[in-house]
């Protein structure tokens, strides 16, 4: 999905990732990077709030990704120089970023990844039918997509456009599975995406 939305960027842009801990934020992030061109290692920034990834050639010459799930409030933001990120050059990919909602511009995607059928008081633990708890992790995803700005005319063809890759993801793994002789039921692991409430 990172791979899909990376060359889609432009400068000044930002994209905000929320939802579930471990339910593809930080692999969403290094699809992006990867897809524009990025070879080096991707680390999360937990504790350093902010990694920066450069880029020569293109419009897009800096990607600022920021974790800020340590945050608990947007005036915590104040004194780490985000202003500096804003420059002609540079988008933002920001996980967590919901925290500092209002703060990012006026073009901004929302991503928010969520797991489907959590037991809310384990969420280790997926749903069975009638809502009693299975002991297998819940795998199945669904990642919302809300935008301001330029983005929100775009959430559309976004949604079609990430829908159509996750059916060919799920062909590509039905036929590779087909041809090891494994099972080709679905697995749980399958996204989907809809489109998130204006």
């Amino acid at each position: 999905m990172g791979a899909v939305l990376g060359p889609e960027l432009r400068p000044g842009d930002v994209v905000v990732l929320d939802g579930d801990v471990g339910a593809g934020k930080s692999v969403f992030v290094r699809g992006l990077l990867r897809a524009l061109g990025w070879r080096g290692p991707v680390l999360s920034p937990t504790f350093t709030l902010f990694n920066e990834y450069e880029f020569a050639g293109g419009p897009l010459s800096r990607i600022v990704h920021g974790d800020l799930y340590r945050l608990d409030t947007v005036a915590e933001l104040n004194g780490l120089g985000l202003d500096e990120y804003f420059d002609g050059g540079t988008a933002l990919v920001i996980e967590w970023g919901g925290v500092a909602e209002g703060v990012w511009g006026d073009d901004v995607l929302t991503l928010t990844f969520d797991y489907v059928g959590v037991d809310a008081a384990h969420p280790e633990r997926g749903v069975a039918e009638g809502g009693a708890s299975r002991t297998a992790p819940a795998t199945a995803r669904q990642v919302t997509i809300d935008g301001v700005g330029r983005f929100l005319g775009r959430i559309a063809e976004l949604d079609t456009l990430l829908a159509r890759v996750a059916v060919e993801e799920a062909e590509a793994q039905n036929d590779a599975a087909t041809e090891h002789g494994a099972d080709t039921q679905d697995d749980g692991e399958a996204q989907s995406y809809r489109e998130g409430a204006p």
